[in-house]
């Protein structure tokens, strides 16, 4: 196997994202396989709620999926941390990425 490159874009340039997140969590927190199918869903507009206990988590996983699709953009709903009051959000037509706290799941399911 082949080691992956990466290659960052230049900080000159005015069009790349400045990101300061450990772009990594959603690596320690899904198998490569659930990535792929959330970047799936990202890219074909679905709905997407994630769930966890840890709110500053919950946060940082959600803002690292919008940053992969880079240079894309998601142009929907985007809510990291819904509190249980906002619920009802998720039964919206749109596609939306929300979050979640994991007590909320049988409320949301």
């Amino acid at each position: 196997m082949k080691p992956l490159q990466v290659i960052f874009p230049s900080q000159e340039d005015p069009d790349s994202p400045l990101v300061d997140l450990d772009l990594h969590l959603p690596f320690l927190c899904f198998k490569p396989e659930q990535i792929l199918q959330i970047l799936t869903c990202i890219l074909t507009e679905r709905k997407i709620v994630f769930f966890c206990s840890d709110w500053a988590l919950l946060t940082l996983v959600s803002e690292c999926f919008k940053l992969y699709i880079h240079p894309l953009q998601w142009q929907y709903t985007f809510v990291p941390i819904l509190s249980h009051q906002m619920l009802d959000f998720v039964m919206a037509p749109t596609p939306f990425l929300m979050g979640c706290h994991i007590d909320h799941f049988e409320e949301v399911c």
